[in-house]
């Protein structure tokens, strides 16, 4: 599956907004509140098919007198293009209510849903809903698995959301690889040392890493004073053969050990659709130009990529 447009009506008080994706595609929203307003629709979307409702979304991002309509078209390879949409209204202060939503293949109506009920198209099934609730989430439970209601909120809740914060990134060795809709990828050292385990994704990383960091020797984990495992990067610039704990790095090396990491998942493990706030920030002229061709080139023919900047 792989994006196709997205239209927004309404969203964080920000008007009508149209996008169109291809494979790879750069979004350009200007000031931070542009780019962010595509970034928290689309991770929106993935949250609905996940099963969260609109009370967990801050009611901030909506309005009281026009309803917000969020609206996006997919391809896919069994069921051609798919359009979703869901329409929300602010009630007050703390509470959003989904007032609509619609899932269409062509002209076949899949799910419409009015207020309190939806109904699915192909089965004729009418089915009860609470305010807060998504339809989309719901009816995926009612069908069958290669029904395209089933199969969209599958490839949704597989999208990445990618806004990182290398300050956070720490270099000891977790138990899980990312805390749930953790786009600041806090925990990337627990994500890479997991994938190490898997000899063709770590010779993926390790080449792709170098690409960007020539200075780059190796990567081991490693046993602090406390006894706790963390992630040592070893340099051939390096003064002495102790190395480096990922949580020393600088911001910008964390960023090209993500980037490699990223593209290295999509190439060895499955075609992942990422959106990415900002890939470039923290980096140097050289390393920006080095790092978009790596990600371009990785996700070129496999994937999807949509870069805000």
């Amino acid at each position: 599956m792989s994006f196709v447009s997205l239209n927004l009506e309404n969203f964080k008080h920000a008007g009508t907004r149209a996008v169109k994706f291809d494979r790879v595609s750069v979004v350009r929203g200007g000031l931070g509140g542009a780019r962010s307003q595509v970034f928290d629709a689309m991770g929106l979307l993935r949250d609905i098919a996940e099963g969260r409702g609109a009370d967990a979304v801050p009611a901030a991002w909506f309005g009281t007198e026009w309803p917000t309509v969020i609206a996006a078209s997919f391809r896919t390879e069994r069921h051609g293009e798919l359009t979703y949409s869901a329409t929300l209204q602010r009630i007050d202060e703390r509470r959003v209510r989904v007032v609509g939503e619609r899932l269409a293949c062509g002209e076949e109506q899949l799910l419409v849903r009015t207020r309190y009920a939806y109904s699915l198209g192909r089965t004729q099934g009418r089915y009860g809903i609470g305010a807060q609730e998504f339809a989309l989430h719901k009816a995926a439970s009612v069908v069958p698995a290669d029904d395209p209601i089933a199969e969209l909120t599958a490839e949704l809740r597989s999208l990445w959301m990618v806004n990182p914060n290398p300050s956070a990134m720490k270099g000891v060795v977790g138990t899980a690889p990312l805390r749930d809709g953790d786009a600041s990828f806090s925990n990337l050292v627990t994500c890479i040392v997991m994938q190490l385990t898997r000899p063709a994704v770590a010779r993926a990383m390790m080449e792709m890493v170098r690409r960007v960091n020539p200075d780059l020797r190796r990567c081991a984990v490693e046993r602090n004073a406390n006894g706790a495992p963390y992630l040592a990067v070893y340099r051939n610039s390096d003064l002495d053969a102790r190395g480096t704990s990922f949580g020393q790095l600088e911001n910008g090396e964390k960023m090209l050990f993500l980037a490699a990491f990223v593209c290295a998942m999509n190439a060895q493990v499955a075609p992942m659709p990422v959106v990415w706030d900002s890939p470039l920030n923290w980096l140097g002229g050289r390393e920006r130009a080095t790092v978009a061709n790596l990600l371009r080139q990785s996700f070129a023919h496999r994937g999807q990529l949509v870069m805000l900047a």
